[in-house]
């Protein structure tokens, strides 16, 4: 069977060969990738969009055919790559990853005898409504910089920005009979958007780094807490840093890591002029609770480091003002590092309704607060994070996901 995926990203070892600007936000792809290309009588393709390529780019590296196509504005605009794409590699069955990009609807619009399936990854068109994530009107209107207004990016512009790619979410789930999802929340939501809609459930494999390892108590840093992004308001920081006072009353020497964040405290004046709207108002509510020194920008991690940075610290904290099934979450359990989590959107079910881990109303900073302290003040449980542990590792198995995944294709295809 040809298997051809459609991606919204790079993956790492596509954008290293064509010597281009990567993420580390797709490496899980890879894992799956791996465990899928291994099943007998499966050939792979994985095709994607860069804003960094001129040309359509292929190559085949180990045993996976990769296609990378420029970033275009319209839908129309992607017709000769698909047909190109289609014609010489031919695919039995079509699976597009994630809801919201036009790259991935441009080939349900112009190839709709295939058989296809799109899995949902999070939910724009519902994210959106959560975008200022409990920050007032009066401060994101306070904090507009000058990069906001040159490029419009402030946090007005980037959720309008949700509510055009939302619209897109909503012409996939108009336009296809299948989706992949792992919620009740995604399940959920597809239900309301299309009940014709035949949901397949199909868990997520982590990256490969994040198995066979361990976090230790008596190894980690006393008194730390890790944040995988701070980025936008989505993923709730802001919530983090308000929740800071009253941890550091308790235990003054606590330190804050975060990856994946914009400069917030800019070492010169080309540094500030590139600062955004949201990146303004962590600095100046970093700076009015007096907690810059007990917070340290790490920018963007490699998977490898980021499972260096999980056994480093002392607590996990996944503040986000929704979320369908955090990768981030599924990272720390597997690891068995201590979790203080927001309950929102699939979090519920990962967590067991709070059995494996401290979850918490979004808004309750305090209550963030309170779980930090008592967790530095008596330690983790234990027994509590092994059943979480043992959960993510049944959850994000690669070899049962693989073929949880191929059943899946098996019975559209038939």
């Amino acid at each position: 069977m040809k298997i051809l995926w459609i991606s919204n990203y790079l993956v790492p070892v596509f954008s290293t060969h064509l010597r281009v600007e990567g993420t580390n936000k797709e490496g899980w792809i890879e894992g799956l990738a791996e465990s899928v290309k291994n099943e007998d009588s499966i050939s792979l393709c994985i095709a994607t969009v860069s804003p960094y390529v001129i040309n359509l780019e292929y190559a085949e590296i180990d045993g996976i055919q990769f296609y990378c196509y420029p970033l275009k504005s319209n839908f129309n605009d992607y017709k000769d790559y698909w047909e190109r794409i289609d014609n010489e590699f031919q695919p039995d069955m079509v699976h597009i990853h994630g809801t919201e990009s036009a790259h991935g609807y441009s080939y349900l619009k112009f190839h709709k005898n295939k058989k296809n399936v799109v899995s949902i990854q999070g939910l724009v068109s519902i994210c959106e409504r959560y975008f200022y994530s409990g920050i007032d009107v009066k401060d994101i209107i306070k904090n507009i910089s000058l990069l906001d207004i040159v490029k419009r990016v402030s946090v007005f512009d980037e959720r309008k920005k949700f509510q055009v790619r939302g619209e897109i979410e909503k012409l996939y789930f108009s336009n296809v009979s299948h989706v992949i999802g792992r919620t009740v929340w995604d399940h959920s939501h597809s239900w309301a958007y299309n009940p014709e809609i035949e949901y397949h459930f199909c868990n997520e494999t982590l990256r490969s780094c994040f198995y066979g390892k361990k976090w230790e108590y008596n190894n980690c840093e006393k008194h730390t807490i890790f944040a995988s992004q701070a980025s936008y308001p989505l993923k709730g920081f802001h919530m983090l840093i308000k929740s800071l006072p009253y941890v550091l009353r308790e235990f003054p020497n606590t330190k804050v890591y975060v990856a994946l964040a914009p400069v917030i405290f800019p070492d010169n004046f080309h540094d500030k002029l590139r600062m955004m709207g949201y990146t303004l108002y962590l600095n100046r509510l970093i700076n009015k609770l007096k907690v810059k020194d007990n917070i340290q920008i790490l920018g963007s991690l490699t998977a490898e480091e980021m499972c260096r940075m999980y056994l480093r610290s002392n607590v996990f904290a996944l503040t986000s003002s929704i979320e369908n099934s955090p990768n981030s979450l599924g990272e720390a359990q597997i690891l068995g590092v201590p979790v203080i989590s927001s309950n929102v959107g699939g979090v519920m079910e990962m967590t067991n309704n709070g059995d494996y881990a401290d979850i918490y109303r979004f808004e309750e900073y305090e209550m963030l607060a309170y779980y930090i302290c008592n967790l530095f003040r008596n330690g983790p449980d234990m027994d509590r994070i092994s059943r979480g542990q043992l959960a993510a590792k049944k959850r994000h198995d690669p070899v049962n996901n693989a073929r949880q995944l191929l059943s899946i294709y098996k019975k559209i295809t038939q």
